[in-house]
């Protein structure tokens, strides 16, 4: 159900109307009909947004997507580098658009130390959609870095291994651009 929000705005100004009637009327049974409106209200509230969506923008970008080939038997890892302080860890899920972790670069390897969190499988789920999203668990990784006597606020990259990527990732259709010759959502090989 999406949010309406000229619905929530009408009925915070019932309420504030019924509320002020019962007020300036002195009438009891105004009072218990305005008492009974945030009932009605809250269903039509904004839900808090749980997720952090990792966007490409313009010229500043905050996130680096890059993959480190593996061997004969590896597959290599996947890296997410970020800004200091560009990722929320209270929110509940870190998301990673499937096309951004097929289309990442290759890894160069790294010029500087950066505090480095590793994501287990466990931490990760991949959803479907209109876009299909790799989630990582922001809870999980806040606990796993106070165990390794990090502060969130000190992580500059998130590595996880490509075979442990849940196996539907490998296989959830990208949705891109078309351009000619190329069929509608043809899956995206990853190396």
């Amino acid at each position: 159900m999406k949010y309406n929000i000229l619905t929530f705005i009408g009925g915070i100004v019932v309420f504030g109307a019924v509320l002020a009637a019962a007020w300036h009327l002195q009438s009891w049974v105004l009072l218990y009909i305005a008492s009974a409106l945030p009932v009605i209200l809250v269903p039509l509230m904004p839900d808090i947004p749980r997720k952090q969506v990792i966007r490409r923008t313009g010229g500043k970008e905050q996130y680096a997507i890059r993959r480190q080939s593996g061997g004969a038997d590896d597959a290599g890892v996947l890296h997410i580098g970020f800004r200091p302080g560009s990722v929320n860890w209270n929110k509940t899920w870190l998301c990673v658009p499937l096309e951004l972790i097929r289309n990442a670069e290759p890894y160069a390897g790294a010029a500087e130390e950066a505090v480095t969190l590793p994501v287990s499988a466990g931490d990760c789920r991949v959803t479907g959609g209109r876009r299909p999203m790799l989630r990582i668990s922001l809870p999980s990784l806040s606990a796993r870095a106070q165990a390794l006597n990090y502060k969130t606020r000190e992580v500059e990259r998130l590595t996880l291994r490509l075979d442990e990527l849940p196996p539907l990732a490998l296989s959830l259709p990208v949705r891109r651009s078309r351009s000619a010759g190329q069929s509608r959502g043809a899956a995206l090989p990853l190396n």
